[in-house]
């Protein structure tokens, strides 16, 4: 402790460059101790953590092995359900409508889950056919001129809601063409009149 707060002097020089080796030596001697008690201490850890290690090793590759294998299996299922549901779907859903709508663009991704309900997904592939019957009737009972438009516009969502609306702004439109027409029809026959009126 004394050196801590020692002042060097130009006499004292030579003394404290020499206490100073000296404290370097201890300090030296102390951080070898440290270093060697660490390692004997630290031996028996790091062998331990070699060996868990090892047994982690061990338990990744049976996890992976068992989980790769468990994943498979469960897809293969999930899979085969689908492929039932879509049957499913063609079966009731009949040519004109599995021609037109794949089974994909209705299929919900948790039917293929075990924990989904097989005969609620059966509900609701129901549901979806009836719907797309309603449609489909709908738009056949409208004007022939509009069908084609509004069957691509079914197409895209399967919603009737939006058919209604393309529906309703394709008759405004056509009725705004159509007076337009007579406008410019009775423009033209206004013209003429004059014409040979000044005749």
């Amino acid at each position: 402790k004394p050196y801590e707060t020692m002042l060097v002097t130009e006499e004292g020089y030579r003394s404290a460059k020499s206490d100073l080796a000296r404290i370097r030596a201890v300090k030296a001697k102390i951080d070898d101790v440290r270093k060697s008690v660490k390692a004997q201490w630290n031996k028996p850890l790091k062998e331990f953590e070699e060996r868990v290690k090892q047994a982690i090793a061990a338990a990744d590759a049976a996890e992976s092995n068992l989980n790769s294998q468990i994943k498979a299996i469960e897809q293969k299922r999930r899979d085969e359900r689908m492929a039932e549901l879509e049957a499913f779907w063609e079966e009731k859903a009949g040519p004109e409508i599995a021609d037109m709508v794949a089974f994909e663009r209705i299929a919900n991704p948790k039917w293929g889950n075990a924990t989904y309900d097989k005969e609620t997904a059966m509900g609701e592939i129901s549901q979806q056919i009836a719907a797309i019957k309603t449609g489909m009737a709908a738009i056949r009972a409208m004007e022939p001129q509009f069908k084609a438009a509004l069957l691509t516009k079914f197409k895209e969502n399967w919603r009737l809601d939006e058919v209604l609306d393309l529906h309703e702004r394709l008759k405004q439109a056509e009725e705004q063409e159509r007076r337009r027409a007579a406008r410019l029809e009775a423009e033209r026959a206004e013209r003429e009149a004059a014409y040979r009126r000044r005749l």
